[in-house]
């Protein structure tokens, strides 16, 4: 699924991550916000430019020993996503609703 990628994306293209800014400064925060802008803008997640963006924005975050992790976004997205799948605003994907004894062994 991509609710929780195209979600990231979504809120770190129109807010700046506070911890990058509080790790790498407001301008590297801002900089985070237009790459994932950049890959929103690219059609994601349809098609080989926004494929090459997303890979690039990947890239660039875990650069830097991992100091442009977008933790502040994670978390939110995280409890979003929780409460929304909680409240069954949302339905879980198939995976998640596969009981871990009847899965495919590896």
């Amino acid at each position: 699924s991509t609710l929780f990628p195209y979600t990231t994306l979504f809120r770190s293209a129109e807010f700046p991550d506070t911890l990058i800014g509080r790790k790498c400064g407001d301008e590297i925060a801002h900089e985070s916000a237009r790459r994932a802008q950049a890959v929103l803008e690219a059609d994601w997640p349809a098609g080989e430019l926004a494929a090459r963006r997303m890979t690039e924005f990947d890239a660039w975050l875990r650069a830097d020993e991992n100091r442009r992790n977008p933790g502040t976004t994670a978390d939110l997205v995280a409890a979003c996503l929780f409460t929304a799948l909680r409240e069954r605003w949302i339905d879980a994907p198939e995976v998640f609703m596969t009981p871990l004894d009847h899965r495919e062994p590896k």
